[in-house]
C-alpha cells in the first residue's frame, strides 16, 4: 500500500530530516551517513548497461550561482565521492523543465527509492549517478 508523504516527511522517515524544507534536495542520515538524493524521474542518461540520474544540471545551475540548495548538493555529492551510502528518490516533475521556471513536484516515489552507484560527468559539465537497484522503503529505514 502507497503511503504518500511530503518530501519533508518522506525525509524523515528515512532518518535523514532535511536542513530546510524550501532549498533542501537532499540529506545525509547521521546514524550511518547514508546521503538521500531527490532526482527527477524525466532527467535520465543510459551509458551501455547503466542508467544514470542527473544530480547537478550545469545549464540550469552553472558553477558561480551561490544559492543554499547548490551548495547543500554539492556537500552531498562530496559525501558520495568520498564513499558514503547513496539513495535516490524519484520525483515527478509538474510539468517539463524550461529555462526560465524552477521545478515544482507533483509526486514523490513513496514506495521504493534506488541504491544508487559512481557519478559520472559528461563533456557539458552535468553530474549524473548511476541508478544500481530498486529498493523498497522501508528495507532502507532506521528504526530506533
Amino acid at each position: 500500500m502507497t503511503i504518500k508523504r511530503s518530501r519533508a516527511e518522506l525525509f524523515s522517515y528515512l532518518g535523514a530530516p532535511l536542513k530546510n524544507v524550501q532549498w533542501s534536495w537532499g540529506a545525509v542520515r547521521d546514524t550511518d551517513g547514508s546521503v538521500f538524493l531527490v532526482v527527477w524521474q524525466d532527467e535520465n542518461l543510459r551509458r551501455g548497461a547503466r542508467s544514470y540520474s542527473l544530480v547537478h544540471n550545469q545549464e540550469f545551475w552553472g558553477d558561480t550561482r551561490d544559492r543554499h540548495g547548490l551548495n547543500e548538493r554539492r556537500r552531498h555529492l562530496d559525501r558520495v565521492r568520498q564513499g558514503a551510502k547513496t539513495y535516490l528518490i524519484m520525483a515527478l516533475a509538474e510539468r517539463p523543465r524550461t529555462a526560465d521556471a524552477p521545478r515544482r513536484i507533483k509526486e514523490l516515489n513513496t514506495d521504493e527509492i534506488f541504491a544508487a552507484g559512481e557519478l559520472y560527468e559528461d563533456e557539458t559539465g552535468n553530474v549524473w549517478i548511476e541508478r544500481v537497484a530498486r529498493v523498497p522503503l522501508g528495507d532502507v529505514r532506521v528504526t530506533q
